[in-house]
């Protein structure tokens, strides 16, 4: 399992990209507590 900055790292991206793909629905994610 990797957290918003891992993905963004392994991708290239920025983690504000990965967010606004998440938000959008682009990328699946589940959110642990």
């Amino acid at each position: 399992m990797l957290n918003l900055n891992e993905v963004a790292s392994r991708l290239n991206m920025h983690y504000n990209t990965i967010y606004k793909y998440i938000k959008s629905g682009e990328l699946k994610a589940v959110k642990f507590k």
